[in-house]
């Protein structure tokens, strides 16, 4: 399969669903930055300092799971990402977890392909204006296209790829004409996801899971207490499908976002009950994914349990600690 490189002091939390952090005056390479904290690392990398590796890891660290869909290297004296099919289209977020507005929950964004179009829309735009009478490009045109992470002009990426017959070639992200002949000099399979969203069939990672009453909650179980979901699915969905199950048994339990820090676990007081989930005795975060918890939390190969029980702001679950990467 051919191989497609992505060459850039590239913003490290936008490899993993996290929006970037920086300032936009900074003239970084990613220019999705809402917020005021900044990314240490791409601040260092463009100024050509050095860098503690170990401790910038320590420092970015936070417990997130992402299915592998890339290598890298810095042969070219660059971070550079490689992508093949099937691969690199394996791992999708939600939209929502993107920051992107207006979209519906459980709208999906493939990684790969949203990698691809960001280093290429400069040529898929300008392919499509000659050879494509101007139509739209999916993923690239849509409404929410200008919320999903993107390079910036100041600092294009480079793409290295080989045309049909093995000649290697290299071109900045804005350096593209639109001539470029698409299955000849761009891959057949980029030009697929690109100009048409058309991407290899990948499996769906699914995870499995057990839901559960706590000892002693007096709580009944659920009719289905073993369930499958997509291994990006947040447990607040989990939490939410628990308490309406609940509720259909007779037994209403409200739900509250219990975030990554124990000063979230208290609920409202407003004198309804909550429902609390726990797992391996400790409390979950709501914002984690499947997969997530079963990385940091469950720590084992088998289904995921969690156990559910009536919150008592008197007695909270023990809350995880999550520790950052030894050196």
């Amino acid at each position: 399969s051919c191989e497609c490189r992505v060459a850039e002091q590239l913003c490290c939390r936008a490899l993993f669903a996290e929006p970037c952090t920086r300032s936009r005056h900074e003239q970084l390479p990613c220019s999705r930055l809402p917020t005021s904290a900044k990314c240490g690392w791409c601040a260092a990398a463009v100024a050509g300092l050095q860098v503690d590796l170990a401790g910038m890891e320590r420092r970015l660290f936070r417990p997130l799971y992402v299915e592998s869909w890339f290598t890298a290297d810095i042969k070219l004296g660059a971070l550079a990402l490689n992508l093949e099919p099937p691969k690199c289209f394996a791992a999708e977020c939600y939209a929502l977890d993107l920051g992107v507005r207006d979209v519906p929950d459980d709208q999906k964004v493939n990684l790969g392909a949203c990698l691809l179009r960001t280093a290429l829309s400069s040529w898929a735009h300008e392919f499509s204006r000659l050879h494509m009478s101007g139509a739209p490009l999916p993923g690239l045109d849509d409404p929410a296209a200008d919320q999903l992470p993107h390079f910036s002009d100041q600092l294009p990426p480079a793409v290295v790829s080989a045309s049909a017959s093995g000649v290697a070639w290299r071109l900045n992200a804005n350096a593209f004409t639109g001539h470029e002949r698409e299955s000849e000099d761009v891959p057949p399979w980029v030009c697929e996801a690109v100009l048409r969203g058309l991407l290899p069939f990948v499996k769906e990672l699914k995870s499995a899971f057990v839901l559960l009453p706590a000892e002693g909650s007096g709580l009944p179980s659920l009719l289905q207490s073993r369930l499958n979901a997509p291994r990006i699915l947040q447990v607040m969905k989990v939490a939410n499908y628990c308490a309406t199950k609940l509720a259909e048994l007779g037994v209403p339990l409200c739900t509250h976002e219990v975030g990554l820090t124990p000063d979230t676990q208290q609920p409202p007081a407003n004198g309804k009950q909550y429902l609390e989930l726990t797992c391996n005795g400790l409390a979950v975060p709501y914002s984690m994914s499947l997969a997530t918890i079963k990385k940091f939390l469950w720590k084992r190969s088998d289904d995921v349990v969690f156990h559910y029980r009536t919150l008592d702001p008197a007695r909270l679950a023990p809350f995880p600690t999550f520790q950052s990467p030894e050196p």
